[in-house]
């Protein structure tokens, strides 16, 4: 886990399902004896006094109430819509920021965000967890050495069921983006880390409203490199889970959590390897969100890039904004033409 660091101070804000999984990871690294601290929650809902007292920490209703002097980092993980006013005062307070993705809706207003850190000299983080998984480090560490040839096809699959929030507002597209920005950008953010920038989108979506809300999204993606993909994110399932398939030249990478959390290796005839072998993740496995959160605190202590960079945010919002233009048009979108 790394040398412990000098204490660095926390303030949460947003206690939904994020902000408690945040502040649990908090606390476990604090428990661990690595400098951590969490000064307190900041959510007006009755979730923010209960992760507070979970956590026997001080809570706040509002940004204004909470004490500023020692914080080091507020972790913003409070709904998608107000990331930016909290990420803004944060910034304009001296702080260094985590945000949970997406950073933002649209790709102005995270540029908006990330202008407004720049000019405040403080560094942002954004929470791309899906690099911590090891199944998805691995296959792309796979990847990039060339391990199972140029890839040509991927598949990646994300959903359970619809999420509940404050006032159902993941329902609400205009404040979550629907799956395709709030879910389906992990994938998005995984193929752009691996496989660089996208040519062309298409994608088609499906929404049924009532009591129990289901959303349904399907994008296929061009990459510059010729690789296909293919990437679900639904909210119509019954138990969260993730799949893909990664085809090379020289073999297949496929990870389904629905059975188990391993990496499968299967090599083509006429390739001098074994076929249909586990591929061990790498290092000690972790929990994702311990691994993110530390890696960023140790990224701020050593003064290093973050493994998440603001503009690999941003490129991730934009591929999913494109994805949602197809959706409402019905046409192919041009990753990166004015729109």
């Amino acid at each position: 886990m790394g040398a412990r660091w000098p204490t660095v101070s926390v303030l949460l804000v947003g206690a939904g399902t994020m902000g408690r999984v945040h502040g649990e990871a908090w606390a476990r690294m604090q428990e661990r004896g690595r400098g951590i601290r969490v000064v307190g929650v900041v959510d007006p809902d009755i979730n923010g006094s209960r992760l507070a007292a979970d956590l026997n920490v001080s809570h706040w209703a509002s940004w204004e109430d909470a004490p500023l002097g020692d914080v080091d980092v507020v972790d913003v993980a409070s709904p998608t819509p107000t990331h930016g006013e909290y990420v803004e005062a944060a910034a304009a307070a001296g702080k260094a920021v985590l945000c949970e993705k997406p950073l933002a809706l649209t790709v102005d207003a995270a540029e908006t965000m990330a202008a407004a850190v720049s000019r405040a000299g403080v560094r942002l983080a954004v929470g791309h967890v899906v690099r911590f998984f090891p199944a998805y480090r691995r296959a792309h560490d796979l990847v990039m050495s060339g391990d199972i040839g140029p890839v040509a096809v991927a598949r990646l699959y994300r959903g359970g069921a619809f999420p509940r929030g404050h006032r159902d507002w993941y329902q609400d597209r205009a404040q979550s983006g629907g799956p395709l920005v709030d879910l389906s950008l992990h994938d998005f953010d995984f193929l752009l880390w691996t496989f660089g920038a996208p040519a062309t989108v298409f994608a088609q979506e499906i929404d049924l409203p009532g009591p129990s809300p289901l959303m349904y999204a399907a994008a296929t993606v061009r990459f510059e490199s010729g690789l296909l993909a293919e990437v679900v994110g639904s909210w119509a399932g019954t138990r969260f889970g993730t799949r893909f398939e990664l085809v090379g030249t020289d073999g297949l990478l496929a990870h389904d959590s629905f059975r188990d959390e391993t990496l499968m290796l299967s090599r083509r005839q006429g390739v001098d390897r074994p076929r249909n072998v586990v591929v061990p993740s790498a290092g000690p496995v972790d929990n994702p969100w311990d691994l993110e959160l530390t890696d960023i605190v140790d990224a701020l202590v050593q003064d290093r890039p973050f493994e998440a960079s603001v503009p690999e945010a941003i490129a991730a919002i934009r591929l999913a904004t494109e994805a949602r233009q197809s959706a409402a048009s019905g046409r192919v979108v041009t990753c990166g033409a004015p729109q």
